[in-house]
């Protein structure tokens, strides 16, 4: 859903560009060629073609473009860096790279119980990283109690073993699916 977002997000910019930049021209460029296609258009538009309309319709244009490359500049994939740096170290500077935040992640969180696969994404913020995991757990883990676990471990060990400031974590959980003849679980409000 969200590459869809993305694109509807990026080709909206670009029509509102497009037609942005194409109104201001037809309309303040080259007047005399709009106002005989509108005319040929509708007849009842001669009327209203006068300067204050232009000039509306020249700002409308001039807005629309504006915000045609707002949206384009704030649907662009921001860069991430391939390295952060460390919060503590006494006497210099240290750099860690993302992947092994990502390789270090991967592996702590598949130690826990119930959890099958883990799959992160480390993203670089300069002196932070934001954490997304996708995780595939055991059919029958609850969500809730494994998400806090996760965190919980991710910032044990990237902030206080590897000195990596952590900003935010994302954990999406997936359920491996139920074998086929699997013997139902039973709870205990069942009768």
């Amino acid at each position: 859903m969200n590459i869809f977002n993305r694109a509807l997000g990026t080709l909206f910019s670009v029509v509102l560009v497009v037609g942005g930049l194409s109104a201001f021209f037809l309309t303040l460029a080259a007047p005399n060629e709009t106002t005989s296609y509108v005319q040929s258009w509708a007849l009842y538009l001669s009327d209203q073609v006068t300067f204050g309309n232009r000039l509306a319709v020249g700002l409308g244009a001039a807005i629309a473009t504006i915000a045609g490359v707002l949206i384009f500049l704030l649907e662009a994939p921001r860069r991430s860096s391939t390295t952060v740096q460390l919060k503590k170290v006494t006497g210099g500077e240290g750099i860690l790279s993302i992947g092994a935040i990502a390789q270090r992640v991967q592996h702590d969180i598949e130690l826990l119980g119930g959890v099958r696969r883990a799959k992160p994404l480390v993203i670089g913020r300069g002196k932070r990283v934001d954490i997304r995991v996708d995780l595939t757990t055991d059919p029958y883990v609850e969500a809730a109690p494994k998400t806090q676990e996760v965190c919980q471990v991710i910032r044990d060990n990237v902030e206080a073993q590897m000195g990596v400031r952590v900003r935010r974590i994302s954990v999406r959980i997936t359920h491996d699916t139920i074998p086929n003849g699997a013997p139902s679980r039973h709870t205990p409000d069942a009768v």
